[in-house]
């Protein structure tokens, strides 16, 4: 039985979603803490069904909403039962269904307060008065034992390690030994922030929007497209080799942290170490672009249609799922029951034969999903977000002239 505990943040971000599921599988994990996951309420439930239902979940509310201790176990190998759940830990009995093994397994995540963290050290107290099992006590305290477990930071006051102390004497923990990096975390507050959007990709955009072309509004952007299509060409085999790009930059990042942990001080492996995990958190979150694109261009391709008696069966199968088979015959609508009801004044006829506006676009393209799947030219709705800086003026305009003119070239 593998027990495992992880101080993790940005899990509302996929790309780290997805690490942490690889963390389960690589590893075999059989019960792991996550604390300080931060996690949106309104994303609890997205990341939750990225495991699969082998995987029981408990979650432990905070300040805020917040899930801040998140407890994952095998139901296949171990059975867990709660006994305490507060928001600074999670005590449990675990059984491990494959051996006579039982024992308690206590998740910590202290607050940042020496007084809050008080409340902790009572509740450990009272767990050890009717402990007569194994007991393991794992996860983030919050606070260190010792003035040289800590680099730099907020310097230790004397009272935060006597209290620490007091209650690891007071409850008979002893420590672990230690396998690894002695320094494990820091908060890189000064972090600097990437742009999200490929700098290449987006010099290609404004080098095609800047060229003139002849004709009709919407004629020239189909046109740019298919011309930006042959100038990013190049591009795509960058991203066939992403896994094996994203592959090589975690191992550098594993070089540097053991580097870093021999030389703490080293202002370039820290610089290096920062970079590394932005060049990461960037690829991994084109990566899963990519792969989101590529099922949306896999599904909407299909088996294409062109004989007229095949089209026809599918629209008369699509419409009778949907409406049923054809009747004898229908009732025809009452029509003085018809004027009796809501109309629409003149006001709002006059409103719905007004000019599509700027403002409308604007809003039609803000409530399209990213990952709607792409139509004809195929680029999804992603990309016009993401540009819409350099390409929206053009394609509203060919938007207004189409609602205006009513007719679209034969080319588009």
């Amino acid at each position: 039985m593998i027990i495992s505990s992880w101080n993790i943040r940005g899990l509302n971000k996929r790309y780290k979603q997805n690490e942490l599921k690889a963390f389960f599988l690589n590893l075999n994990i059989t019960l792991l803490g996550c604390l300080e996951t931060r996690i949106n309420p309104r994303s609890v439930n997205k990341v939750k069904i990225k495991f699969s239902k082998d995987w029981k979940k408990h979650l432990v509310e905070a300040i805020s909403n917040n899930k801040r201790i998140w407890l994952f176990w095998k139901e296949s190998m171990v059975q867990v039962h709660i006994h305490l759940a507060t928001p600074q830990m999670l005590h449990y009995q675990v059984k491990e269904k494959g051996s006579n093994f039982s024992g308690y397994i206590t998740f910590v995540y202290g607050k940042n307060k020496i007084n809050e963290r008080r409340d902790l050290w009572e509740q450990l107290r009272q767990i050890h008065s009717n402990m007569q099992e194994a007991w393991l006590v794992i996860g983030d305290f919050n606070n260190v034992l010792s003035v040289h477990d800590q680099l730099n930071g907020q310097p230790m006051h004397q009272t935060e390690l006597v209290e620490f102390e007091d209650c690891i004497r007071d409850i008979g923990l002893g420590q672990l030994n230690r396998k690894g990096c002695q320094w494990s975390w820091c908060n890189k507050k000064d972090t600097i922030y990437c742009a999200t959007e490929s700098e290449g990709v987006y010099r290609a955009v404004q080098e095609v929007w800047n060229q003139r072309v002849q004709g009709h509004t919407m004629f020239s952007i189909w046109l740019k497209l298919q011309r930006l299509k042959d100038k990013t060409k190049h591009m795509n085999k960058e991203m066939s080799s992403l896994d094996k790009k994203i592959g090589q930059f975690r191992e550098q990042l594993k070089n540097a942290q053991e580097e870093l942990d021999e030389d703490p001080f080293n202002s370039q492996i820290i610089v290096k170490e920062k970079e590394l995990l932005l060049q990461i958190e960037k690829w991994e979150g084109v990566n899963e672009q990519v792969l989101r694109q590529r099922s949306r261009a896999m599904w909407i391709k299909g088996d294409k249609v062109i004989d007229p008696v095949l089209i026809e069966q599918e629209f008369r199968g699509f419409f009778q799922t949907l409406l049923g088979i054809e009747a004898t015959e229908l009732p025809c609508i009452d029509i003085e029951i018809a004027r009796d009801g809501h109309c629409i004044t003149k006001e709002q006829q006059q409103l719905l034969n007004t000019r599509v506006t700027e403002e409308e676009i604007d809003r039609a393209l803000k409530d399209l999903p990213n990952d709607k799947a792409p139509r004809i030219d195929r680029f999804p709705a992603e990309f016009f977000k993401a540009y819409w800086n350099v390409i929206g003026v053009e394609v509203k305009r060919a938007i207004q002239e189409f609602f205006y003119q009513w007719e679209i070239t034969e080319k588009c």
